[in-house]
């Protein structure tokens, strides 16, 4: 790793999450510098660990919390495989077109299970990152899940199925995304440090509700005073039935599997065991490897207000764990957005 000290913050490292806060000067000026200065030594701490949070330094608008990303090197996720999802630099930076707060009951905003952002596709983004514009009073709180330790740790029947499965997200009969049958890597080899890292993509019913059994296990869900737990209830936003997804294993023969209850309850038990707990302050901006861990938001009272955007767009067949299974390519992201919408994704 690299080891150059990053003049002027504190750097305190808790297993996935590298914490980098200011000791004098907290200015935008200042951390604009460490960014573009030290971009290297930020990015061998994020890829060695999975997340760096940057905390209490003054980044006071989207145009800031973007441009930071920018002076560290990193490209807007928009090649030909995917749609923006950050504006360029030319482009102003504009609202949504619909307001996710209505989305959800006004007073709850429910926990999702846990993913890899994108997990479904074989173009996905390299780093997710997340800004801070308020934070909810109650709550707000973003899980972020160890997937190489996860993948260490599963029982191992589970870790036989995804070594020798790919994985395909499909929606009981109906098209899933691209066809019924799209695949991707269940097993990824991190590029840089050569650790096996679990793909997962529960991210909605009925694989979630396993997801939120496994969070309540931990003890963290009856702490008070929080809202009542309950699953993500955005409208379905892609070609699927989101009440009917199903996360199927395909072989190299093209045999399928499904976890039973039992399976599936225990890799949630081991997703959790293995997640740490970002409660949002005021201005955070966290970077996440999307190889090496996943995420999910956990419950909490509006008023909340996140930014996330996605960054360097790869082909993650190029990490595959598998080289005698082939991963689907993907068409392009457009193909499968109903209502794209270039710029931030503004999160409840």
């Amino acid at each position: 790793m690299i080891t150059d000290h990053l003049p002027g913050v504190s750097v305190a490292i808790d297993r996935l999450i590298a914490t980098i806060s200011a000791d004098r000067d907290r200015s935008f000026a200042f951390v604009q510098r460490l960014c573009r200065d030290h971009a290297p030594s930020i990015l061998d701490l994020l890829v060695h660990h999975g997340a760096v949070l940057f905390r209490g330094f003054e980044i006071e608008s989207r145009e800031q919390y973007l441009s930071l990303l920018r002076d560290m090197g990193h490209e807007e996720a928009r090649g030909p495989q995917m749609e923006n999802k950050v504006p360029s630099p030319q482009k102003p930076v504009t609202p949504p077109r619909r307001d996710m707060a209505k989305l959800v009951p006004h007073d709850d905003v429910s926990m999702q299970g846990p993913h890899t952002e994108l997990g479904w596709r074989s173009f996905r983004p390299r780093f997710v990152s997340f800004w801070c514009e308020l934070p909810a009073a109650v709550g707000s709180e973003t899980a972020v899940f160890d997937m190489a330790r996860v993948y260490r740790e599963l029982r191992t029947d589970l870790r036989d199925a995804f070594d020798s499965h790919l994985s395909n997200y499909y929606s009981q009969g109906k098209v899933t995304f691209f066809s019924e049958d799209f695949r991707v890597d269940s097993v990824l080899v991190h590029p840089e440090t050569g650790r096996r890292c679990l793909v997962i993509w529960y991210f909605r019913q009925p694989l979630s509700p396993f997801a939120v059994e496994a969070y309540l296990a931990t003890g963290r869900g009856s702490r008070a005073p929080l809202p009542p737990i309950a699953y993500e209830g955005r409208p379905k936003f892609m070609r699927v039935d989101p009440e009917r997804l199903e996360h199927r294993l395909i072989d190299s023969t093209g045999s399928t599997m499904i976890f039973n209850d039992d399976q599936k309850r225990s890799l949630m038990a081991t997703l959790y065991e293995c997640a740490m707990y970002v409660k949002w302050q005021s201005s955070d901006l966290m970077i996440i490897d999307n190889i090496l861990t996943a995420h999910a938001r956990m419950q909490s009272v509006l008023p909340r207000k996140l930014w996330a955007a996605v960054w360097d767009e790869v082909d993650v067949r190029a990490f595959s764990a598998n080289t005698q299974l082939a991963a689907d390519e993907c068409p392009r992201w457009r193909d499968a957005i109903i209502h794209p919408d270039p710029g931030l994704l503004d999160l409840p």
